[in-house]
């Protein structure tokens, strides 16, 4: 996943040419025109006199090399050293002013100062675009990685929901359809002119009757009713349950949380919370081995904890790498800005260490938002 950088924004090189130059213009003749103050300066300093007009050209490259070092100090320098580095460069104002005034018998003590000065001043505005530059590339970088982040994690669903619908319609052949065709066979074996047998009745009754169930199991795959009319405790409750009792473990669902601090999920919220869930239990109950499982129900008006617990043989993450189940589970949680990780289950059951696994599904700042509750209307009406 590469992602191509931007051009190059030209300002801050642009002002490392221009604004330098106007310094130096501006200092050459603010010199000329303070020279009753250049003239105090330079006896103070021991300069052998002061500018004269028709010396002004031998300002230039002392002035010009001032402005342009002072603003590349201002630009490059770290923030806590700047004020160090402006009383430097006032010193090397001063020295340049006296050595141009031994090689050429004039200078501008004023010129260079103001040079050195002005052009630290642009230094630090240019800076400050520069800052804005880098500030605004990096946005771009981090926008066009959510962007590519978010294709592939389409993709990626994409491919799981038609997996899903393999599967679906996998169930549906094997055991609806079975049934169906089943009950076919035994309505077309009934006699024409005779009295229908009771028990055939009967085998006929409870061939619908197990189609039914099997009906009722593939629509609550696609949507489990529980979730749209009681809630997301009861959904979690009944999963559990039903997921532990078809596996033959022990399982249990606690909730440590207030209704009032659920209401603000959405409806996609919750379905994905059930399904992170579904595929924790299914995860523990057929490749973890484990003969427990406790799913906690747990949260503030801060954060919402959804952690799944067993003590199955566990894994390692590092060992066996992250698997696409795994990461199927943790692209659900991106959707919804959960964070989901997996650790090992350091609790004690009968004073003997675990070695199962912990789910551990985290909303963070969702509850009792105004966001939420508006997605929640939204999704109401």
């Amino acid at each position: 996943m590469s992602v191509r950088q931007p051009p190059a924004s030209s300002l801050t090189n642009l002002s490392r040419l221009v604004l330098p130059a106007l310094a130096a213009i501006l200092a050459i003749f603010a010199g000329r025109d303070l020279a009753s103050l250049d003239k105090e300066l330079a006896v103070v300093f021991g300069l052998k006199q002061t500018v004269e007009a028709a010396t002004i050209w031998y300002l230039v490259p002392s002035a010009v090399a001032m402005s342009l070092l002072a603003f590349e100090a201002a630009l490059r320098v770290k923030s806590k050293y700047l004020l160090f580095v402006f009383l430097q460069l006032s010193a090397l104002g001063i020295l340049l002013a006296w050595l141009t005034a031994q090689i050429t018998g004039t200078a501008s003590l004023v010129a260079s100062l103001i040079a050195g000065t002005v052009s630290f001043a642009l230094g630090l505005m240019a800076r400050s675009f520069k800052q804005a530059e880098e500030r605004q590339t990096s946005r771009y970088f981090e926008l066009a990685m959510k962007n590519a982040e978010l294709n592939e994690t389409r993709l990626l669903l994409l491919k799981q929901d038609e997996a899903d619908r393999r599967v679906l319609a996998s169930d549906l052949h094997d055991q609806v359809l079975n049934e169906i065709k089943l009950i076919k066979s035994k309505v077309l074996a009934l006699p024409d002119s005779q009295p229908i047998h009771k028990d055939n009745l009967g085998s006929i009754e409870q061939s619908l009757d197990t189609a039914g169930k099997h009906i009722r199991e593939v629509m609550e795959s696609l949507f489990p009713s529980v979730l749209e009319n009681l809630g997301l405790c009861s959904a979690l409750d009944q999963l559990t349950r039903d997921t532990c009792h078809k596996n033959g473990i022990q399982g249990r669902f606690l909730k440590a949380i207030e209704d009032r601090q659920l209401q603000s999920l959405t409806k996609t919220e919750e379905l994905l919370l059930f399904r992170l869930t579904q595929e924790a239990l299914n995860n523990a109950a057929k490749h973890a081995k484990a003969k427990t499982i406790r799913v906690n129900l747990e949260g503030n008006d801060e954060r919402l904890t959804l952690s799944i617990i067993d003590d199955g043989v566990g894994f390692s993450l590092k060992e066996r790498g992250e698997s696409r189940g795994l990461r199927y589970m943790r692209l659900r949680a991106d959707l919804i800005g959960a964070t989901i990780t997996w650790s090992d289950n350091l609790s004690k059951v009968q004073d003997v260490a675990s070695k199962g696994t912990v789910v551990k599904i985290e909303v963070n700042g969702a509850l009792n938002s105004a966001e939420a509750l508006a997605g929640k209307d939204h999704e109401q009406n």
